[in-house]
């Protein structure tokens, strides 16, 4: 049985993650979560399931983890992160600390024998770009959530590359699905198209791309169950990328709304205007993983869960 460490298990990716290896009775979890987790509904959930540990421990405590687990992790899945959105994204001393914390809990995943680490990155780590960004293109991080994701990856692989280990950084772009956060551009968008409320957007012509958290989760699990995946950094994203407005204007038509879609209204933030133009050829070339849900199912799974409620 492998024993698998998660933290940010209550997060959007984590909840999903956890459904998806649960089904897999070789797998047992080990969730590491914060001490106050509003998430209560969800953990009750988790709780219930067999071959599921739960740990309530902060991320400044992740030094002292060795006094919580008494067991030799064979994995460590990292999706813990304080401040993933604005204006925390900015904090420099908030992001500083996610970094040292997550150091401190890779060093001592390490010293319990824990021989694969999958930590989730981000495309903030690239910075802003008009280009197809692929795995080896220079980065240049323009948030402190971006820079210090940035130094987590980079020091991951110094720090333990002389170690016998599976280390892979995982760099998230743009995902979307059931149980997202409702103060997403998907989610916003959906809750008042169906109001048929008018959308106020910025001309929305950057190039975006979206994938469904179910897709995600399928890629870290190949990660999971593979141990001759090359080492290394994967960009994970949808095959297509097109423009903002294009999204905007099919999901309108999914829904079917009456709103008006006013392109222009809001600016575009003081860093500039976000493209991204992710390139999936590594993943694709390094395992079976294939994007299987289209945005139009992504979008309607979603729509149809809002009309049960």
């Amino acid at each position: 049985m492998k024993n698998i460490v998660i933290t940010g298990a209550t997060s959007f990716i984590g909840i999903h993650l956890i459904r998806r290896l649960i089904k897999d009775n070789n797998n047992k979890l080990h969730l590491i979560v914060r001490e106050n987790n509003r998430k209560k509904e969800k953990l009750k959930k988790i709780e219930k399931e067999k071959n599921i540990n739960i740990y309530k421990i902060d991320m400044n405590e992740y030094s002292k983890i060795k006094e919580y687990i008494n067991f030799k992790p064979d994995i460590l899945i990292h999706l813990s992160w304080n401040g993933t959105r604005k204006p925390q994204r900015d904090d420099e001393i908030l992001q500083e600390n996610n970094y040292l914390n997550s150091i401190d809990l890779f060093e001592n995943m390490v010293e319990l024998g824990c021989k694969k680490i999958i930590n989730i990155g981000s495309q903030a780590e690239y910075g802003i770009s008009d280009k197809i960004i692929s795995e080896d293109d220079e980065t240049s991080p323009n948030t402190w959530y971006g820079i210090y994701k940035l130094k987590l990856c980079n020091e991951m692989f110094n720090r333990f590359k002389e170690k016998d280990l599976n280390l892979y950084h995982i760099r998230v772009f743009s995902i979307y699905g059931i149980d997202d956060d409702d103060n997403t551009l998907i989610m916003s968008s959906i809750k008042k198209l169906k109001q048929n409320i008018d959308l106020e957007l910025t001309e929305s012509t950057q190039n975006w791309n979206f994938l469904n958290v179910n897709d995600l989760v399928k890629a870290i699990e190949i990660f999971v169950k593979k141990d001759d995946i090359k080492t290394g950094i994967y960009n994970i994203a949808s095959k297509e990328t097109k423009q903002l407005k294009e999204y905007i204007e099919e999901l309108k038509y999914i829904v079917g709304s009456k709103s008006n879609l006013l392109f222009g209204e809001i600016s575009y933030p003081k860093e500039g205007k976000v493209s991204i133009n992710p390139d999936i050829t590594k993943i694709q070339s390094n395992t079976q993983w294939r994007e299987e849900i289209t945005f139009e199912q992504g979008i309607k799974e979603i729509i149809n869960l809002y009309e049960e409620k």
